[in-house]
C-alpha cells in the first residue's frame, strides 16, 4: 500500500546465530537460534533442547548475539525465559549488557545475578529484543 520513502524500512535482516555460555560448561542440545533485525531493534529466540550443564563458575550467561548492542546507557533490551531449569533461583529472564552480544540472568526481583545448575536433562528457552548502534 504506502509507497512513501519516509515509511520504507531502512533495515530488513532474518538469519541464525550460535548460542554459548559462560559460567559453566554445555554439552548436547541446539545452539542454533534465530533473530529479526528491522532497523536498529533485533528480535531473538533460542531453545537448548536437552543440555547437560556442568562444571558451574559464576554467573549464568548466553553469548552470541548476532549484533552488538547499543553503547548507550540506560539502554538495555530484555529477554524473557520459559521452560527453564538450568538456571537457579527464580529468574525469569535478564538484560543485554551495553556493546556487548551478553545475556546476564538475574533472580526475580533481585539485583543478583542468576548461576546455571549442574545437572542432565536441563532445558531452556529464551526471547527478547534490543537496539543495535
Amino acid at each position: 500500500g504506502d509507497t512513501a520513502a519516509a515509511n520504507a524500512l531502512d533495515d530488513y535482516e532474518e538469519g541464525t546465530w550460535t548460542a554459548g555460555i559462560t559460567g559453566a560448561s554445555m554439552s548436547g542440545g541446539s545452539t542454533v537460534g534465530y533473530y529479526t533485525k528491522i532497523g536498529r531493534q533485533v528480535f531473538f529466540q533460542w531453545y537448548s533442547a536437552t543440555i547437560t550443564i556442568s562444571s558451574t563458575s559464576g554467573n549464568a550467561v548466553i553469548t552470541g548475539l548476532p549484533f552488538t548492542a547499543a553503547n548507550v546507557s540506560q539502554n538495555y533490551g530484555l529477554f524473557t525465559t520459559e521452560h527453564n531449569n538450568s538456571v537457579d533461583g527464580t529468574t525469569t529472564g535478564g538484560f543485554i549488557a551495553v556493546n556487548t552480544t551478553l545475556m546476564k540472568f538475574y533472580d526475580s526481583n533481585s539485583t543478583s545475578p542468576a548461576a546455571y545448575v549442574n545437572g542432565s536433562s536441563k532445558y531452556m528457552m529464551v526471547a527478547g529484543s534490543y537496539f543495535t548502534a
